[in-house]
């Protein structure tokens, strides 16, 4: 994706997480509708500086659709250890999780190794995860 639908994406992802969880999903669903299914299945922000809101906003989405997703690349983002917790629980969820790209980002190994841990403990279709 260009940088500007990456923009867009981000975007889409504040918009989502300022609603809240429990009214999006009433009003519909990734099973209601194959576009979003198709759009939640692969979070793909590569490059997109990343502030602890924004991985928030993320990890809400995540959170809610985790039993749809199936790739996330934040590789170069700039998530930090205060953006850690927002992320890992969602991850941690995600059953279908095939690939996950967190390099070049400024995680310490301490939280790199836990979210690796949990997610391989959890994600039994894990394929790929990169971290550094």
């Amino acid at each position: 994706p260009s940088d500007a639908d990456k923009q867009a994406y981000l975007l889409a992802f504040r918009v989502y997480s300022e609603q809240t969880a429990a009214a999006v999903e009433r009003v519909v669903s990734p099973k209601q509708s194959p576009t979003l299914l198709k759009v939640l299945s692969r979070v793909y922000l590569s490059g997109v500086h990343l502030t602890p809101a924004d991985c928030q906003a993320i990890g809400d989405v995540i959170n809610v659709h985790h039993e749809v997703i199936s790739e996330v690349d934040l590789s170069y983002c700039g998530i930090d250890d205060d953006c850690y917790h927002h992320l890992s629980t969602g991850l941690g969820q995600c059953k279908k999780l095939k690939k996950l790209d967190l390099q070049g980002n400024k995680l310490t190994d301490c939280h790199v190794s836990h979210m690796a841990k949990v997610i391989q403990q959890n994600c039994a279709s894990l394929e790929r995860i990169h971290t550094t």
